[in-house]
């Protein structure tokens, strides 16, 4: 896959119990870029990827016997190639597809790294209206804010998403449920695991919450618990979480109305 090949430079460690996102607090940023990605098999084709650099976040993959995809991006290219290198090592799949479950930069940043692979970027479609605009402005504020960011190449989108995206015959589901943490903010549902990737919606402890409407939060919130799924990949803390996080999250919400 071309330019991976420099990835020994940036090489991605997978450690247990000593590997260092293990001891971060997802509510306190740390102004690093060089952490490594801890990446985990979590059930059926899912796995979860932990990046411990500035906030916390957490992504996920998919592996299938015909395709793979990849759901968020890191926060920044190299961490991105780091996550296409190990994905490569576990199949021989085609890299089908990234899709940003919103435009922020912790969902988003490291996109160009499969745009340079030739792998298509998709989003919401309200995030799409005004995704150069709002892509600077976060790189602005990032530099401002962590002495260690480097600012970000803007990819190059291939689609948009409006309310609904099936992948795999329908047993992965992309899901626009509404204005809630974001006005772009998508969900994704694994039918044949059970479970369900929230992205920075359905995540605890939510992060980045000072513009958000609770109220369509708590809408939003509400449409997603009805889904078929037993647990939650978390888009920020930890990673695995049962399905009381959406009462953590009603409670959260209420007291910010």
């Amino acid at each position: 896959m071309g330019r991976l090949a420099s990835l020994i430079a940036f090489s991605l460690t997978v450690f247990a119990g000593c590997h260092p996102v293990s001891r971060r607090d997802p509510l306190v940023p740390a102004d690093r870029a060089d952490l490594p990605l801890r990446i985990k098999h979590v059930s059926g084709g899912i796995y979860s990827v932990e990046d411990g650099n500035f906030w916390k976040t957490n992504s996920v993959f998919w592996i299938g016997e015909n395709g793979v995809y990849f759901f968020d991006a890191t926060y920044q290219p190299r961490s991105a190639e780091a996550l296409l290198w190990k994905a490569m090592t576990l199949t021989h799949a085609e890299f089908r597809g990234l899709i940003l479950t919103s435009r922020h930069q912790h969902h988003a940043g490291g996109a160009q790294a499969f745009v340079d692979e030739g792998i298509p970027v998709l989003i919401q479609r309200n995030a799409a209206a005004r995704f150069e605009e709002d892509w600077i402005q976060a790189n602005q504020w990032l530099s401002q804010s962590f002495l260690h960011w480097d600012r970000t190449p803007l990819p190059k989108l291939r689609g948009a998403i409006d309310k609904e995206f099936e992948l795999e015959k329908g047993n992965i589901k992309v899901i626009f449920p509404g204005e809630g943490w974001s006005d772009d903010n998508l969900v994704v549902l694994f039918k044949e695991e059970r479970m369900l990737y929230g992205g920075s919606l359905v995540a605890y402890p939510p992060l980045f919450t000072a513009k958000v409407d609770a109220i369509k939060a708590l809408r939003a919130l509400n449409a997603v618990e009805k889904l078929p799924f037993d647990k939650v990949i978390s888009g920020h803390g930890t990673v695995v979480q049962s399905r009381d996080i959406f009462r953590k999250l009603h409670e959260y919400y209420r007291d910010h109305k």
